[in-house]
């Protein structure tokens, strides 16, 4: 039988190697919302993008270390977006600012506006998401797993800390969102 939609994460995981289907359903199953997760820490679409590739790419090498009794696939996945995106963020800082040759040898900074730059603007333009990313790391990350409908004990192995520990961060986001938008608790 192949590969379908119908088949729990876990289910299409072991199908990998036998049937290419099988991993194109979980990309579209998980696409979407590992690109949004990564832009939400990452603020950059561009980046969002290789990040979730990389996710991918980490995902279908990684496929036979994963274990269901030590955890869910979300979990797992979620795991190792964080991980490609703290990774991307330790290479991008290393790197010199982008800039392009002009051909003599000297380089000029890259001030060109494009589309991903136009919508990263226009998105970033939005309070909600201003207020989102000014909230620091830990709250931001535990804040929007949680958005993205993980349970406690998966963020918990995420982000590294106690499971009491998650919804006192997801309350104290929510507190400072609140208090930042001016909304009553």
């Amino acid at each position: 039988m192949g590969a379908d939609s119908s088949q729990t994460d876990e289910e299409l995981l072991r199908q990998f190697d036998v049937d290419p289907m099988a991993f194109r359903i979980v990309f579209e199953r998980y696409h979407a919302k590992i690109i949004s997760y990564c832009m939400r820490l990452l603020s950059n679409e561009s980046m969002a993008v290789d990040c979730a590739q990389e996710t991918f790419f980490a995902v279908w090498r990684s496929r036979n270390q994963f274990d269901e009794n030590t955890g869910t696939f979300p979990r797992w996945l979620y795991g190792i977006a964080r991980n490609q995106t703290l990774a991307y963020v330790r290479i991008a800082s290393r790197r010199p600012e982008d800039k392009f040759s002009d051909g003599d040898g000297s380089h000029v900074p890259d001030h060109s506006p494009d589309a991903a730059d136009y919508l990263i603007g226009y998105e970033r333009s939005s309070l909600v998401f201003r207020e989102i990313d000014a909230l620091g790391v830990e709250y931001r990350v535990t804040f929007l797993l949680h958005l993205f409908g993980l349970k406690h004990e998966d963020i918990a192995d995420i982000v590294g800390c106690n499971i009491g520990t998650v919804p006192t961060r997801v309350f104290k986001a929510r507190a400072r969102l609140a208090e930042s938008l001016g909304i009553a608790n």
